[in-house]
């Protein structure tokens, strides 16, 4: 690697190294919150926050180093522009490719990083995070016990204890039920008790009042018991067989026996035929965007105002490839068939650069006929 080569890479790799930083502080933010809804949800400790949080890191990471790469790229070349480098290598006669090869560079390790985090980090961490939320979530009977607080097993279920007692008594019960939305149950009972027989559970609730809101005809009815019996079965049993997320499938598995894999949901392998081929396209992206980038600020004529012009370009077209990648992706979820569809985001990325590069070949002025002595 020439001299020329190791300053642009060095100064790639620094840029590159802040704007994962703070890309993925955003996007990880954005999980964050998401996190905070489970660990209160199931009245979880900050160290299991901070569990989650380590483990969500690398999806994090996979979404942001090539858009990080393309943001290090588009600052490290307009920071050449203003300190003039550019214009001394445009003097000195260096083609675009002066500057192409240390950015394909760049390009190939932020491409290989990109790879790893999404068949090495990916896999391995989602499905820990999986995991760790079936057991949370399955862990009722821990949670229970929490007096003073609203829980939610369950997306549908809401359960309140005003008091509890060492032998795992409650007092002042209020547990909400919308598994079926036609027909809600709030239930509230002066005294209940957990009952666990194996892989059975069963709260049995007594001296209280049953709410059942028909939706379909807006009425209320309301039955008052001595004791009742709900059953928490579902909830408590913990499920060896989970359903396996695409993510924490190998890429050849995703790409050539996604039919063979188990777990496959309703919506059969779409989602990973999808996400297979978006890791192969997010790979590639990692490469192109880059080139993208610098091609768009090398080329073109000199400006005394800088490359604000040519920076709000480069920006336009790496944005379209972006979403070329994530609506093509949900198009692929639906019909697996269409996995080709993903790759235009890599057409698009090629097509841009190649049209950069030929509209800024220096056009050879056209002699007049008399001038040209005919």
């Amino acid at each position: 690697m020439r001299r020329l080569d190791r300053y642009i890479f060095r100064d790639l790799l620094g840029a590159f190294a802040f704007f994962v930083l703070i890309f993925s502080g955003v996007v990880w933010l954005t999980e964050a919150v998401r996190l905070i809804d489970t660990v209160v949800a199931n009245a979880q400790s900050a160290t299991v926050f901070l569990e989650f949080a380590v483990l969500v890191l690398p999806k994090v990471l996979s979404k942001t180093v090539p858009i990080a790469a393309f943001a290090a790229t588009l600052y490290a070349v307009n920071r050449f522009n203003v300190g003039s480098e550019l214009v001394v290598m445009k003097a000195a006669g260096q083609s675009p490719l002066a500057v192409l090869r240390p950015v394909a560079a760049f390009g190939l390790v932020a491409a290989m990083l990109t790879l790893l985090i999404h068949t090495q980090a990916v896999p391995q961490a989602t499905a820990a995070l999986e995991d760790r939320r079936k057991e949370i979530r399955t862990a009722l009977a821990n949670s229970l016990v929490r007096e003073g607080q609203f829980i939610h097993p369950a997306k549908t279920l809401t359960i309140f204890v005003d008091d509890t007692s060492r032998e795992g008594e409650m007092a002042g019960l209020f547990l909400h039920d919308a598994r079926n939305p036609a027909r809600p149950v709030t239930y509230s009972a002066e005294r209940a008790i957990l009952l666990r027989n194996g892989d059975e559970a069963r709260l049995l609730m007594s001296k209280g009042i049953a709410l059942t809101h028909d939706v379909a005809r807006n009425t209320l009815s309301q039955v008052r018991f001595d004791e009742v019996t709900y059953d928490l079965t579902e909830l408590v049993t913990a499920d060896a067989s989970r359903r396996k997320r695409p993510e924490e499938f190998a890429l050849l598995d995703l790409v050539l026996r996604a039919d063979t894999l188990p777990s496959l949901g309703r919506r059969g392998i779409g989602p990973y035929v999808a996400e297979g081929h978006a890791i192969l396209v997010n790979t590639g992206l990692a490469l192109l965007l880059p080139l993208l980038a610098a091609t768009a600020l090398y080329t073109g004529q000199f400006q005394r105002r800088g490359l604000g012009q040519r920076i709000v370009l480069g920006v336009g077209l790496g944005t379209l490839c972006v979403l070329a990648q994530i609506l093509s992706k949900s198009t692929v979820a639906s019909d697996p068939h269409l996995f080709g569809v993903l790759y235009s985001a890599w057409v698009l990325a090629l097509v841009f650069g190649a049209l950069l590069l030929v509209l800024s070949r220096p056009r050879r002025p056209r002699l007049r006929a008399h001038e040209a002595g005919l």
